[in-house]
């Protein structure tokens, strides 16, 4: 049985700027969603909700991460410094810089010579793990994207060998691996269909939904947060009775010394 787990992204059009209320990501938990992804920034902006997107998140026990839409008309270094400057000492379970549909915020600027696309955004992976954060990194992008990659094959098998993937992919089926190649499997995928927003406390009508290529105990692995092991019940209950047990002796041991002082 193939397992997949239900999370979302969001950015602050998932809120209205104009009122007092704020996002309710216990609905979210309430319907399912084991993770969530802000957009902490949009090139070297930060996203209006980010941050207390993330801080709402990760208060319900969701597993989060974190995203920047990136501004590939500066260099990658600049943006990964936005992005460290805006989570402002938040450590996401991962990070993921968007590169998708981007040039709907800046048209006419997006990269035609695709090996000139793959050395940024390798450029942004390599200066991401110089600041020494632990957190997985996933490339987030589209199926048009990575065809555009492979005008440098082996500069993509690289990236493809060092982050996961996640694929924005609006269709109502997953992405194959010949659309996906050369990564193997995909880790995140964004379908078309979007989740009522109401329903996971935005207040969006619509909302991104995700889902990871896994069960929840893999997508914990991934992010290195395996859960604790249930308790021993039997040790436990030895080591209460030791307790008990110590603790009669030390009364013991007292009232001795109390009649040896007489």
């Amino acid at each position: 049985m193939i397992e997949r787990t239900p999370g979302f992204d969001t950015s602050e059009w998932n809120d209205n700027p104009n009122t007092v209320a704020f996002i309710d990501p216990a609905k979210a938990v309430a319907q399912g969603a084991k993770f969530a992804i802000p957009r902490i920034s949009y090139g070297l902006v930060a996203d209006r909700i980010g941050p207390r997107a993330y801080d709402a998140y990760k208060s319900v026990g969701l597993i989060t991460g974190a995203f920047q839409f990136c501004d590939y008309r500066t260099f990658a270094k600049y943006n990964v410094a936005a992005f460290i400057r805006h989570l402002d000492g938040r450590v996401p379970a991962f990070v993921a810089p968007d590169l998708e549909n981007n040039e709907t915020y800046w048209p006419g600027s997006w990269p035609s010579d695709g090996s000139r696309l793959t050395y940024w955004i390798w450029d942004w992976i390599s200066e991401f793990k110089l600041t020494g954060l632990t957190s997985k990194i996933l490339l987030y992008t589209n199926r048009d994207t990575i065809r555009q990659m492979r005008a440098a094959p082996i500069l993509l098998a690289k990236i493809a060998s060092e982050v996961g993937l996640w694929v924005a992919a609006y269709d109502d089926w997953e992405p194959t691996l010949a659309e996906i190649a050369p990564w193997t499997k995909w880790s995140l995928w964004q379908p078309q269909k979007k989740a009522d927003g109401k329903l996971y406390g935005m207040e969006s009508g619509d909302l991104d939904h995700d889902w990871w290529n896994g069960s929840l105990a893999e997508l914990q692995a991934f992010v290195g947060n395996t859960p604790a092991p249930a308790p021993n019940q039997e040790l436990l209950a030895l080591g209460n009775k030791i307790i008990f047990e110590g603790q009669s002796l030390i009364q013991e041991g007292q009232r001795i010394i109390e009649i040896a002082g007489k």
